[in-house]
């Protein structure tokens, strides 16, 4: 989390209203087949490297509910090339499509007691009170700059790494 959010916070290597783009990882990557990802401007992306950060981030996902946020927004902005804004919308379909198919198994899977692996009364609250949040953050992101966006990122990845690591040392 710490490496991530150094990283994000770090400046890009170009602007975003400008034509000329970086090559990006993706783009580096030289097994094909490729394709070309015209809103975020860039030409020859690998299509297995696409693949593979999905493969990995669903495994991530399933395996400790890793939020997508965390993971794709990331790899997206710094792996991928896009721009934060269009990092997060994308990011945001994949975590939806991953979550629907992750709490259809974990609602089928059972545990020792015979039931699924859910509790529906904190998930609808969760959900309640997300789906306003999510509004008002989506509202927030089209006043602010992409770099600004990368910027508060880094400082809430930063926040969740510190909560985790004071958590670790209390547990000692």
């Amino acid at each position: 989390l710490l490496l991530i959010a150094w990283v994000m916070s770090r400046e890009s290597a170009y602007d975003e209203k400008s034509d000329i783009r970086p090559v990006t990882y993706l783009q580096k990557l030289r097994f094909g087949p490729k394709t070309d990802l015209p809103k975020s401007m860039q030409i020859g992306v690998s299509i297995f490297g696409l693949f593979g950060i999905g493969f990995m981030g669903g495994v991530l996902t399933g395996l400790m509910g890793v939020s997508g946020g965390v993971l794709f927004m990331p790899i997206l902005v710094l792996g991928v090339g896009l721009a934060p804004h269009l990092a997060v919308g994308t990011s945001l379909s994949v975590v939806l499509i991953a979550s629907v198919a992750a709490v259809v198994k974990k609602t089928i899977s059972l545990d020792l007691s015979g039931t699924g692996k859910i509790s529906l009364p904190i998930a609808f609250s969760l959900l309640a009170a997300g789906t306003v949040g999510v509004r008002i953050g989506i509202y927030i992101s089209h006043k602010i700059h992409g770099k600004k966006l990368k910027k508060y990122f880094s400082i809430i990845v930063l926040a969740a790494a510190l909560m985790v690591s004071a958590n670790l040392v209390i547990s000692f």
